[in-house]
């Protein structure tokens, strides 16, 4: 809830069950609504939050830091993993967990334990922990009859997190962009060596931390990887849509386009171009709404190298180094080497041909 007291500052609440959040910009406003709130319903002020819902909050004059280190710990333990050799990536590059390494007969005590785990990344996955999000989906599609293969990916995750426990994402105030949301677009083609569908995801950054982040298989096979990008790219956008929306809700408008990061020069193109091409006549009408959005000065296609496209982790499992340095980017420890948009290259100048009456 947003509200705006008497003396104009605004006010957020955010209420999960029983557990309430308040962000304000002035202690006395502040002040004044929880004793309002705590004469009409019963409840306590435990002041600055710490703890919320299994993640702890630290913050300094100039940092604010999330983490699930306290239940990375309790996972570790409950499935017997406290001792064990940390490992670099949740996921070796070269596994491919396919649904034919499924056993014949179902095991339901490795299945109970498979989804346990499962369920565990994912939860933190969603939470602090956008490194763990390919991996987690990656289980997730076997936790009906998992097998040996898929078994020892997940006991692999756990690994990862022995060595990770303590990440989780930071968010600066000292950023030249304060407050700027920057998007982050990418497609792995045909990745799917069963089915060849594409797995596509974005992430969302602010103040130098991911806050937005999904990968998701494409429903459809496509037919080129321009088409997979250009999906992907305008499934972000929509996000980047609603994100702006939030922004502006809590009185932090976005002045310009948002940034949208790619690194399939195609996309950009097409979607600076309103006439309908060889190149994109293929591509469902559905999913142009990028166009419309670029047009509309929502977003800015913005060209992004492959190196330093952030999303890359979210699409597929990079070797060691790479993982590790775009994970570093995602969880706000090292700024994101992507060019910043000033330093681009300016819009097309695109004249929009009118239909004949």
């Amino acid at each position: 809830f947003t509200m705006t007291d008497t003396d104009g500052c605004t006010l957020q609440l955010v209420v999960h069950t029983d557990d309430c959040l308040l962000s304000f910009p002035s202690t006395a406003s502040g002040r004044a609504f929880k004793a309002a709130l705590l004469q009409r319903f019963d409840g306590t002020d435990e002041g600055p939050v710490e703890h919320l819902l299994g993640c702890t909050v630290s913050r300094d004059a100039t940092h604010l830091h999330l983490s699930q280190e306290q239940y990375a710990d309790e996972i570790l333990a409950r499935f017997g993993m406290t001792d064990c050799n940390p490992s670099a990536t949740p996921m070796d590059p070269n596994t491919r967990l396919l649904a034919s390494d499924r056993p014949a007969v179902v095991d339901p005590v490795r299945r109970l334990r498979y989804q346990e785990i499962t369920g565990c990344l994912q939860f933190m996955a969603c939470w602090t922990r956008p490194d763990l999000t390919f991996t987690a989906n990656q289980l997730g599609k076997h936790c009906s009859n998992p097998g040996e293969i898929h078994m020892a990916t997940a006991t692999k995750a756990l690994r990862y997190l022995k060595g990770t426990k303590a990440l989780g994402i930071t968010y600066s105030r000292n950023l030249p962009d304060l407050n700027s949301l920057l998007l982050w677009s990418d497609s792995d083609w045909a990745s799917d060596t069963e089915t060849r569908c594409s797995l596509s995801a974005w992430v969302a950054t602010l103040n130098g931390g991911a806050i937005s982040w999904k990968s998701k298989q494409a429903p459809r096979v496509a037919s080129s990887t321009t088409e997979s990008e250009f999906v992907a790219a305008s499934k972000t956008s929509d996000e980047a849509l609603w994100l702006r929306r939030c922004m502006e809700a809590i009185n932090l408008p976005q002045k310009t386009a948002t940034p949208l990061f790619c690194d399939n020069r195609a996309v950009r193109m097409i979607s600076e171009n309103p006439v309908h091409r060889e190149l994109s006549k293929f591509i469902d009408f559905r999913v142009h709404r990028l166009k419309e959005h670029v047009a509309d000065g929502v977003v800015r296609v913005i060209d992004c190298p492959t190196q330093d496209m952030l999303a890359d982790t979210l699409t597929k499992q990079l070797p060691g180094p790479a993982y590790a340095r775009h994970t570093r980017v995602q969880l706000g420890l090292d700024p994101h080497t992507s060019p910043a948009p000033p330093a681009c290259f300016a819009p097309r100048n695109v004249t929009v041909q009118q239909r004949g009456g």
